[in-house]
């Protein structure tokens, strides 16, 4: 599964490297620990990856399009040789580490051997799907072992560097994917005291007690900053050098009563983004962390959801102040679309769906493939208890993708 920790600022992550420490042997106990802190990070890395092998692999049983079929089992295959890679850095003596290792060995060899069947015949037999189902049932259950694995590590019930010395592994930095450019700026330049004006008024001039300038942002997407004061919170606010719009804005700090409800949340995000110049948006999913809600966007165009053009919303559960704001997403794709009629009814696509996927809800949308955007009918399904989004092209009836939607304690999102 895809890191589902909530993060506001999704399109401008920073790159984050972890350093190593190595120790002197003349603090054995001071060597142990770290040992077991990197062993813990392994061990937690191991159970996301392997996570995420499950669910690619509930996606292949659920999917019934070759050629989306055949991109789930390669990704599984990748996959499947992430959870060994990861693995390798565990003691190899642990009971939970050996038999993960053996199943992802299986799995990467049996995908290939899935991969050949569907290019042969155009579809899994029966016998493949009851292994994949096997597999993702043993992934199901080391997902739960790792993760009482972990637990006990960090009580100090099990120590991992007892069981082995191995090497610390080294990670490469990851880079930020570069924005193109942004389709909904508009072809202006405004200056940093401009900006100070724009984050005043975003903000809203009655909640602002104090500006001054912040670190300028570059990269694709060059942006001002400003910190604007308010009675009890520092907001730090972007504003694009072209185009002069917000591309996003955060809170110093965070942790607030949660005094008012998602929906009061909602309503309050509503009206501010209706009032900020983001008209015509739908809530899709939401979080809840540390006093914040915070609410994803997308735009709609006659009835058509736009995925591409989304904004992020965070909310304030005490007074219903937005506090954050992220909008690169939207600035990078925003513009008024010419969208076809679909050549396929609603009733012609869901014909393209498995037999055992119990539709719920049905609507069209505009869905980011690869460099371009595909009209879909998105199908909301459920299937053993889980439920998923299926995309099928409006045109055809070919799966563009498959989601799942993961009920958290705090919200709900889609990986």
């Amino acid at each position: 599964m895809k890191k589902l920790l909530p993060t506001l600022l999704l399109s401008m992550a920073l790159i984050v490297l972890g350093t190593w420490a190595v120790l002197s042997t003349r603090s054995a106990a001071k060597a142990e620990h770290t040992l077991n802190e990197t062993y813990l990070a392994a061990l937690g890395e191991s159970a996301e990856l392997m996570q995420s092998l499950s669910l690619n692999m509930e996606k292949a049983l659920l999917s019934r399009d070759a050629s989306q079929t055949a991109v789930l089992l390669s990704q599984i295959g990748r996959d499947a040789g992430d959870v060994r890679r990861a693995l390798a850095f565990l003691p190899l003596e642990e009971e939970t580490v050996s038999p993960a290792m053996t199943i992802a060995d299986d799995i990467a060899e049996e995908t290939a051997l899935f991969l050949s069947e569907l290019v042969t015949y155009g579809t899994l037999s029966s016998a493949s799907r009851d292994a994949l189902s096997g597999y993702l049932d043993q992934c199901t259950l080391l997902s739960g072992e790792m993760a009482v694995a972990r637990q006990e590590v960090l009580s100090g019930q099990r120590s991992l560097s007892k069981a082995h010395h191995a090497a610390v592994p080294t990670e490469s930095p990851r880079l930020l994917t570069q924005l193109p450019n942004a389709k909904g700026l508009p072809q202006t330049e405004v200056t940093a005291g401009q900006a100070m004006t724009i984050a005043r008024e975003f903000v809203g001039e009655e909640r602002v007690t104090g500006l001054s300038q912040a670190p300028d942002l570059l990269g694709p997407i060059a942006a001002w900053g400003v910190t604007v004061e308010t009675n009890d919170v520092a907001l730090n606010v972007y504003v694009t050098q072209i185009g002069g719009k917000v591309l996003f804005m955060a809170p110093e700090t965070a942790s607030f009563p949660e005094l008012l409800t998602v929906d009061e949340c909602r309503a309050a995000a509503d009206a501010f983004l209706q009032s900020r110049g983001f008209a015509a948006m739908e809530s899709e999913y939401h979080q809840v962390y540390g006093g914040l809600c915070v609410l994803t966007y997308v735009y709609v165009q006659d009835g058509t959801w736009v995925y591409p053009d989304r904004v992020t919303a965070q909310v304030r559960m005490d007074t219903g102040e937005i506090v954050g704001l992220e909008a690169s997403s939207y600035w990078q794709n925003h513009t008024p679309r010419r969208i076809a009629m679909p050549m396929l009814t609603a009733d012609e696509a869901r014909e393209s769906l498995a037999p055992e996927a119990d539709e719920q809800d049905v609507r069209l949308c505009l869905f980011p493939e690869s460099d371009r955007e595909t009209l879909c009918w998105e199908f909301t399904v459920s299937h053993q208890g889980e439920t998923f989004l299926i995309y099928l092209d409006a045109r055809d009836g070919r799966e563009v993708a498959l989601q799942k939607l993961i009920l958290l304690e705090n919200g709900v999102m889609a990986v």
